[in-house]
């Protein structure tokens, strides 16, 4: 019963943080200065001619919108961070550390994305742009901000209150030993 209430209260903080995503996206904020910045780093690396949040090369102009910012990113590593954090009975500089290097990976893997999206575009034909902007890169900018937090959740599973967790390793460890007296029954037979 208590994992259970300390899983609802995880879910409740994740929610109250959702919050100001929500009203960030209905309010319409474009992140200009972000986007602006973006962009000037990735025209720089493409060598290309970089006007307020567009990327010129030839022909073809790259506009970074809101969304390719890799705001959501950011928030959603926040949020996990944060209500992880606030949960952990021993809090430490390194857990600080950790949440800033991780907006920091999360910010050049974006840089990233948007130079290998354009590039590979112009060398291969735009009709790749869509496919790499909408698809690839929409999972790998979804699943990094996870990642990190997966990875910085397994080093501090003994100090998050959430006991589902150990549960849920404690049990695949367990399933991992079944299925090892599973294949030396098999051998012996």
């Amino acid at each position: 019963m208590k994992e259970l209430l300390t899983l609802l209260e995880f879910l409740l903080l994740i929610n109250l943080l959702a919050l100001p995503v929500i009203f960030v996206d209905q309010a319409n904020y474009d992140f200009d200065a972000l986007a602006r910045f973006e962009a000037s780093i990735a025209s720089f690396l493409l060598q290309a001619k970089a006007s307020g949040k567009t990327i010129i090369i030839g022909i073809n102009n790259f506009i970074i919108s809101k969304d390719s910012t890799a705001w959501k990113s950011f928030a959603f590593f926040s949020s996990l961070m944060l209500v992880s954090i606030f949960m952990k009975e021993n809090r430490s500089k390194q857990d600080l550390l950790y949440f800033v290097f991780g907006l920091a990976l999360i910010f050049f893997a974006n840089i990233i994305r948007i130079v290998s999206t354009i590039w590979l575009s112009i060398t291969y034909g735009m009709q790749y742009f869509e496919i790499l902007h909408l698809w690839v890169w929409r999972f790998i900018m979804l699943a990094l901000p996870l990642s990190l937090w997966l990875f910085w959740l397994s080093k501090n599973v003994y100090y998050v209150k959430s006991r589902i967790l150990i549960r849920v390793y404690l049990w695949k460890k367990r399933s991992k030993s079944l299925r090892l007296r599973l294949r030396k029954k098999r051998k012996k037979n």
